[in-house]
């Protein structure tokens, strides 16, 4: 039937002694804000679906997800509670002899809200899954936009600027809508186009009311494949920031940012 369909659901748990969930060091930060107790368990349900369908010329795929539970940490007048929501949507279509293909890949990722220490409403993607080479991907400014502390640690001590987590970001607090398109130029050469806009989802700072938009990205590809086990990709990224880089009030440099990467697989 050419039909892909998948559920997962899992449910972890975790007593107060094992419990090693990380508590907030500044307010609005990881779980709780600022606090040092975590003396329940973690109880948490992750609940995931799957869809695909392939026809003659086109390819649609839709995935949902979402987190629930409790942290098991406590603030000062609650317990920090879970629940967030993921869902990404890629349409493929590759009409019949054309050397044209289209792709149109859109995600949405709830964002916590710094203000709600009893809640933690951030969803975060896995960091392997990208829409643009640098939108979601690559840590971008001097703000914490896209709330992803909990998987790169910036908000716990140490070096929080950008460029000590320059391949760490995922995807969370946003949505992205990005079409592409893929010119089949040769045999073994492939052109790709992608332009990618981003816009945030939730306020990310804390007393700081900010412009949501994340500006564009423009992504340039080149995919060669001399051999039927050797690929070697090429790109090249634009981005063209939105006002929510300068962070309100902060008023960081919004220069556009660019981006450069080669890499090649060899499979056996």
């Amino acid at each position: 039937t050419n039909i892909k369909f998948g559920i997962l659901f899992e449910s972890r748990v975790a007593a107060p002694g094992s419990n090693d969930a990380p508590k907030g060091t500044v307010p609005g930060g990881a779980y709780g804000g600022v606090t040092n107790t975590r003396p329940d368990d973690w109880a948490s349900q992750r609940l995931n679906l799957f869809y695909e369908r392939s026809f003659e010329t086109l390819k649609v795929g839709f995935e949902a997800a979402t987190n629930s539970g409790s942290t098991g940490v406590q603030t000062a007048v609650e317990e920090v509670n879970v629940n967030s929501v993921g869902i990404a949507l890629e349409l493929d279509y590759k009409p019949k002899d054309s050397k044209w293909a289209w792709a149109l890949h859109t995600v949405y990722a709830s964002g916590d809200d710094p203000a709600t220490d009893g809640k933690y409403e951030g969803f975060i993607f896995d960091k392997n899954y990208e829409v643009a080479m640098l939108l979601g991907n690559r840590v971008l400014g001097q703000a914490n936009l896209f709330r992803t502390s909990l998987v790169r640690n910036a908000n716990m001590g140490g070096d929080t600027s950008a460029s000590a987590f320059a391949d760490e970001e995922a995807l969370s607090n946003v949505t992205i809508f990005a079409p592409q398109a893929t010119y089949h130029w040769k045999s073994n050469l492939d052109l790709g186009f992608l332009v990618a806009f981003g816009q945030l989802n939730t306020q990310p700072l804390i007393g700081n009311i900010i412009d949501t938009d994340l500006g564009y990205e423009l992504d340039i590809s080149l995919n060669y494949k001399p051999h039927d086990r050797l690929t070697w990709y090429s790109g090249m990224g634009f981005l063209f920031p939105g006002k929510a880089f300068e962070a309100g009030t902060s008023n960081f440099d919004t220069d556009m940012g660019l981006a450069l990467t080669t890499k090649v697989a060899i499979s056996f």
